[in-house]
């Protein structure tokens, strides 16, 4: 149950599936990785919403990984005539992210977060549009989708690269 500031706030979590490798992650991702590659997002096609106005969403990690790369998709306003968009991002593990007490933030619309050596367990996200107030039309709003992607090491393996082998320790008594 949630309770205090964010209690009234939904929170949609994204949804995990191996996923097909894009031509500018291949060039960042170590080949080995990439046969791990896990992609998140949203079941909603797009996030329409009014600036300031924040988007939580939640991640869960399973397994150990390198890196979690959080993006932002599809930017666009829902009017014409505006061209300069900001979305704060805001990552907290385990607990809800806000202006003033995050792990990460960053403009995801301008890069994406990235998170080196996530800690495993639940992640939560919010994006917050900024700075929309540049025309004269009350009713803008920023649309966009949200995704994550996580490469993880196949089996076997650990480390930076994962160039290191890993090994699964076991009790004896």
């Amino acid at each position: 149950m949630m309770r205090g500031d964010f209690c009234n706030s939904s929170v949609y979590p994204l949804s995990c599936a191996a996923s097909v490798v894009s031509n500018a992650l291949e060039a960042k991702v170590n080949k080995s990785m990439l046969e791990n590659l896990v992609t998140c997002k949203s079941n909603f096609e797009a996030f329409c919403v009014h600036e300031g106005v924040p988007n939580f969403f939640s991640l869960d990690i399973m397994n150990v990984a390198e890196e979690i790369i959080i993006t932002a998709t599809n930017i666009r306003f829902n009017v014409t005539g505006s061209n300069d968009i900001s979305l704060m991002c805001f990552v907290r593990h385990g607990a809800m992210p806000s202006v003033t007490s995050n792990d990460y933030s960053i403009d995801i619309s301008k890069s994406p977060l990235v998170i080196h050596s996530p800690l495993i367990g639940r992640w939560y996200i919010s994006i917050v549009p900024v700075n929309l107030t540049k025309t004269q039309d009350n009713n803008v709003r920023v649309c966009y989708s949200v995704e994550s992607q996580v490469p993880q090491c196949p089996l076997g393996k650990a480390g930076p690269n994962c160039t290191m082998d890993s090994y699964l320790l076991q009790v004896i008594f």
